[in-house]
């Protein structure tokens, strides 16, 4: 069998964005039915994160890699493979909610503004009204398409560094020298 060549940063691309669209055609899924994204199957997003990074990784480590990978380098194909799929769902997101469905955005920020005014008053019973209004203020100041973006950025990029180290484990293969 013929090995391939290619980096790891190109590998990663590829795979990465197709999990970027995986991702993508889930979350339109999601909105397109009205199914809650805190609900239970609102998971099924992580499980293509996690099989986007074990199969790009054992792509890259069969294919590419001539059968052996080191831990190393399959933590670094996996957490690129999910840095490029978040950086594609997370320019996705910002795109859908200031100019796709802004309606969505001002779900997400009156739902934001409900449970900070609950979380608010539950820590400062005697809190004035005045300075209530003063910190939703900041909580909506704050709370914007932009910060919704990379909010999820961070937040797929924290799982990706997770799964890529959990995965790597399984998916390593070194050479031995006799």
């Amino acid at each position: 069998m013929e090995q391939k060549k290619s980096s790891i940063g190109k590998v990663s691309l590829n795979y990465g964005l197709i999990v970027g669209v995986l991702l993508i055609l889930w979350s339109l899924l999601m909105h397109i039915f009205d199914i809650d994204r805190e609900s239970y199957i609102s998971f099924i997003s992580y499980l293509i994160l996690l099989g986007g990074i074990i199969w790009g990784s054992k792509i890259y480590r069969d294919h590419y890699s001539g059968g052996f990978i080191t831990y190393g380098k399959s933590f670094s194909v996996g957490f690129l493979i999910g840095l490029f799929g978040s950086i594609l769902v997370s320019i996705f997101l910002f795109i859908f909610l200031k100019y796709i469905d802004p309606a969505t955005f001002a779900e997400i920020l009156e739902n934001t503004l409900n449970k900070s005014e609950l979380n608010i008053l539950e820590s400062s019973p005697d809190i004035s009204d005045q300075d209530l209004e003063q910190a939703l203020s900041m909580v909506e100041k704050f709370t914007t398409q932009f910060t919704i973006a990379i909010g999820a950025f961070i937040m797929n990029v924290i799982v990706s560094v997770v799964f890529s180290l959990i995965t790597s484990i399984f998916i390593k293969k070194e050479e031995k020298l006799v």
